[in-house]
């Protein structure tokens, strides 16, 4: 079953050409935290970079240790990040 869902995935990806989004990114205003694991996979690691630069906003975390999944990993330590980020947008909407 999982096979025959990633071929039917994959066959629908290549069925649809992605348009380029880069402007929309440029235009968001919202800020944004972008968080990875200090030990992701280094796609994912790039993108989020990219992301970063892209969006006016935004801003990278890296938790450190963590893996693919630095929310189940380290918990406490991504709750603390987030609350972080929060409350700096909250001090710079006053």
């Amino acid at each position: 079953l999982h096979t025959a869902y990633r071929r039917q995935r994959q066959m629908c990806i290549r069925d649809r050409p992605l348009a380029p989004i880069d402007a929309q990114l440029k235009a968001l205003t919202v800020p944004t935290l972008i968080m990875n694991g200090e030990h992701d996979i280094p796609e994912f690691m790039d993108v989020a970079e990219a992301l970063t630069k892209q969006m006016p906003n935004a801003i990278r975390a890296t938790i450190d240790g963590g893996g693919g999944f630095p929310l189940w990993e380290y918990p406490d330590l991504v709750n603390q990040t987030i609350d972080n980020f929060l409350k700096c947008q909250t001090i710079n909407d006053r």
